[in-house]
């Protein structure tokens, strides 16, 4: 992991804080935050949590995971490595050093290069690092990941933040009413045969609850898009020095980051319907 600076100290003592946090709370922090870069890959971020979550319980329990614990779940949900590039990748997000990893850790690693795109577009920079292949094998990036998570995410107004926390309640009374039922299956006897046919039914249903939350967030999003707009007007009529300019033009790559994400949460619930 490259060293942290003086300046940076404030987002490693943050990133600390969030770490003794549970992982949905640590799964929805990393959602708030990336709500328009993650696109259609929103709700992806919820079942890695779920994954991860299983993976600790055959690990070593608690709620993060050892390092050999961390390489099998990194090399099940990652694009392939080489066991060097995946030690040296999961060292660079050890942000505390602890030899475990995290579940924020992991998400760090997980989407680097989305991160890092943001990054890169908030500094005005363009990429000094390898940006192809998803990232496999880049290092030295592990500060970078933290700051741009703890950066404000522009355009992200209370409705849409309210919406998203209505999802993340929906999803957690779907994951337990599930993990209730399983548990009076693996009990056996005539409740578990019912258990287990109430269980079947609710894994094929069409999660209408889930579905109408997300055109909420759609709509929210929408909001978002016609808020930044306007703004990029304003600003770009206004705009007489180059940092402001530069600076306008990032409200552009809100908006149009912002519309792609309506427009794919619109087709996947069209699908849904279907």
């Amino acid at each position: 992991m490259a060293a942290f600076t003086d300046d940076d100290e404030v987002f490693l003592e943050k990133f600390k804080d969030l770490q003794a946090e549970s992982i949905d709370e640590q799964r929805d922090v990393f959602t708030r935050r990336f709500v328009f870069s993650l696109g259609d890959r929103y709700s992806e971020v919820f079942d890695l949590a779920t994954s991860f979550k299983e993976a600790c319980t055959a690990d070593e329990g608690g709620e993060t995971l050892s390092a050999a614990g961390a390489a099998n779940f990194f090399q099940q949900n990652g694009k392939t490595r080489t066991a060097i590039q995946r030690k040296s990748e999961l060292k660079d997000v050890d942000i505390n050093q602890d030899g475990r990893t995290s579940f924020i850790e992991y998400l760090l690693l997980h989407y680097k290069i989305m991160i890092l795109t943001e990054y890169f577009a908030r500094h005005h920079m363009e990429p000094d690092v390898d940006m192809d292949n998803d990232g496999v094998g880049v290092t030295g990036v592990g500060e970078r990941l933290v700051q741009e998570l703890f950066s404000v995410p522009q355009g992200l107004d209370p409705e849409l933040e309210k919406m998203m926390e209505e999802f993340s309640i929906e999803h957690a009374k779907r994951k337990a009413k599930i993990a209730d039922l399983e548990e009076k299956v693996a009990a056996g006897g005539v409740k578990g045969m019912a258990a287990k046919n109430t269980l079947t039914q609710l894994q094929q249903e069409d999660q209408t609850a889930m579905h109408a939350i997300e055109a909420r967030i759609a709509a929210a999003v929408k909001k978002a898009v016609a808020k930044a707009r306007k703004e990029l007007d304003a600003k770009t009529a206004g705009a007489v020095t180059d940092g402001e300019a530069a600076r306008v033009a990032g409200r552009g790559k809100l908006a149009e980051k912002a519309a792609m994400f309506g427009k794919r949460v619109s087709q996947r619930l069209s699908l849904g319907r279907k």
